[in-house]
């Protein structure tokens, strides 16, 4: 085996343990995430219509709970900060693992351990449950 491949970690494996820990944070996630505002849209566009593929196939939004997404953000924010930088990549930035990696002195699994850490840190520190 080559070294690359001893450093293979899959980012999108979640222990069935820790499935509803990850569903509160993806709705910490999206409550965090940083999106343009509507009115950046040029006067042009702003009264456009929805395209015909909209009606045959609607995107509806899923709810979003702000009073549990608030609790995360405590809880993550007290987190220690590898573990708390961590998360945040994971949920909200999700880009540029090997900056991450650098940033935090950690290898690939080193991040992911860092990850899977900081879902037990967090489920043991917010104290409303879903």
């Amino acid at each position: 085996m080559s070294a690359r491949e001893l450093d293979y970690v899959d980012f999108c494996y979640v222990p069935q343990h820790q499935e509803a820990m990850h569903a509160r944070l993806g709705n910490w996630a999206r409550w965090v995430r940083v999106r343009p505002h509507g009115l950046a849209t040029h006067p042009m566009f702003r009264n456009a219509k929805t395209p015909r593929s909209f009606d045959i196939d609607p995107h509806i939004s899923t709810a979003l709970d702000t009073l549990d997404a608030l609790l995360i953000e405590r809880t993550v924010s007290k987190l220690p900060e590898k573990h708390r930088d961590a998360l945040r990549w994971f949920y909200v930035l999700r880009a540029d693992p090997a900056g991450t990696e650098r940033r935090l002195e950690v290898s690939r699994a080193g991040l992911m351990e860092l990850v899977c850490d900081g879902w037990a840190m967090v489920a043991n520190r917010a104290t409303v449950t879903k």
